[in-house]
């Protein structure tokens, strides 16, 4: 299909604006989206140092390899650190899972970006701004989320072995 077809999509570039000087619906549904997300999570998930709470009710989960071994998982903590960033308690958060908070705020600068991108339009040139800022900086962040993850569950899982 070459776009002169009926029934044809015409695909604007991201960040692209209408005739009308709208802004891009696609960024912006993207990150309306991520901010929707978040703010259900917000008001559906709750958390203390113990346990997650889903809509005022606990979460009885326990995690099979802690209950097992005796060594955290991976992935132990992250729903309550989640649901404590959410709710604006950064420190009890990052005690818990170091890498939620700065997910969290990734996210939420992903949202402004995005938000920032669909009502540039075409002053700016998306593409050139995505292969020189954009991408080099989520690989930038997504390395370094990975490294405060592997690195906090490391010293978690090497201080359960040793109080075995």
């Amino acid at each position: 299909m070459n776009g002169d077809e009926p029934g044809a999509a015409m695909v604007a570039p991201l960040g692209a604006v209408g005739r009308l000087g709208k802004p891009a619906a696609a960024p912006l549904s993207a990150a309306l989206g991520i901010l929707g997300q978040l703010g259900l999570l917000r008001a559906v998930l709750g958390a203390d140092d113990a346990r997650a709470y889903f809509l005022g009710r606990p979460v009885e989960l326990a995690c099979a390899l802690r209950t097992r071994v005796g060594v955290p998982c991976p992935m132990c903590g992250v729903t309550r650190a989640v649901a404590l960033t959410l709710h604006g308690e950064l420190d009890r958060a990052f005690s818990l899972f170091p890498a939620a908070p700065v997910a969290i705020g990734g996210l939420l600068v992903l949202a402004a970006g995005l938000i920032a991108v669909s009502f540039a339009g075409s002053r700016v040139h998306v593409a050139a701004l995505a292969e020189r800022r954009i991408r080099p900086a989520a690989l930038c962040y997504a390395v370094g989320c990975t490294a405060i993850w592997l690195t906090d569950w490391t010293l978690r899982a090497v201080v359960a072995f040793a109080a075995r």
